[in-house]
């Protein structure tokens, strides 16, 4: 295992091959070479009148057509996502 992250009954674990994603008794397992779309979708949400923020979760689609959202519930959502992309950038080339 290269890296794991937890928040709650989330879990992500990567490993050189790929990654495991789990949510309470939920999970997808995923190789890098099985991934062809890494999509990041900003959520925005309003804290008071005047403040507005948001996060981003990642829909990653894999090549029979399942997608493992990854929820923005991780302090290290941008590690994340750049190690994911890193994996299937270095595939393609």
């Amino acid at each position: 295992m290269l890296y794991s992250i937890f928040h709650r009954s989330w879990r992500v674990y990567l490993y050189s091959g790929g990654f495991v994603y789990m949510h309470g008794k939920k999970f997808d397992v995923v190789s890098w070479s099985q991934i062809t779309e890494v999509k990041r979708c900003i959520l925005m949400f309003r804290l008071m009148p005047s403040h507005l923020t948001g996060s981003a979760k990642y829909i990653i689609t894999c090549g029979d057509g399942r997608k493992v959202v990854l929820k923005p519930v991780f302090e290290s959502m941008n590690r994340l996502e750049s190690r994911i992309i890193d994996e299937v950038e270095r595939l393609k080339t």
